[in-house]
């Protein structure tokens, strides 16, 4: 599909390049403050903090390029009569998703200062409160460079294994759910959140209402 939507694509591809947090684009400061702030308050909280955003960074890169690899490379899974409609999207959807695409390329380097920078006190003005012991914004300016350098290594890492999953070796995601269907089916299934919902809450609440319905309305 890229080939036929090339603009949508593109942008896409830049808007999941920021979500990655690959600079210089915005969503490479936003994420790259927040997982050293996590580093830089040196408690037990901020070092768990730490580790789950790294792992939070590397699947939101991993699933977010999974879904432009599926939808737009590789082999299509649509018959030649789907294609033979497929086509680029209107002006009145790819004008507001150049802007935004501007916006993920630019506004984190002219906002960072403002937002998380040396100019963050003056911009905020007390909007969001910071105690007198917190810290964490001289913190910031203080963590290790790998520390820094951690949530690009992560995202690159995300895309690479997308990458290789869905573009070089597809069948290979086939084999591992083949090999273990036990995880895989209790991932497909969301966890069973759903079936344990019905079980705790839906069952008990139409079991109450026939209750009041056949005993109540009915038999009363």
């Amino acid at each position: 599909l890229a080939r036929r939507a090339p603009v949508l694509s593109g942008c896409l591809m830049i808007f999941l390049l920021s979500l990655a947090g690959i600079p210089p684009l915005a969503g490479s400061y936003s994420k790259d403050a927040i997982i050293s702030a996590a580093f830089a308050a040196h408690t037990a909280a901020g070092d768990f903090a730490f580790v789950c955003t790294l792992l939070a960074a590397f699947l939101t890169a991993f699933y977010s390029w999974r879904l432009l690899f599926m939808c737009f490379h590789g082999r299509s899974r649509a018959d030649h009569h789907v294609m033979s409609h497929v086509h680029e999207s209107p002006l009145v959807m790819l004008t507001p998703l150049a802007l935004l695409a501007v916006g993920a390329v630019f506004s984190g380097m002219a906002l960072d200062g403002w937002f998380v920078g040396h100019h963050w006190e003056h911009f905020w003005h007390g909007a969001i409160f910071n105690g007198p012991n917190n810290k964490i914004m001289e913190g910031l300016e203080h963590v290790p460079h790998w520390v820094e350098h951690a949530p690009l290594v992560v995202g690159l890492l995300g895309i690479a294994l997308a990458w290789w999953l869905y573009i070089a070796s597809p069948l290979t995601p086939v084999r591992w759910a083949e090999h273990n269907q036990g995880i895989y089916k209790f991932l497909l299934n969301k966890w069973y959140f759903d079936e344990l919902y019905n079980f705790l809450f839906v069952r008990p609440a139409f079991k109450l209402g026939r209750l009041f319905w056949k005993g109540g309305d009915g038999a009363v």
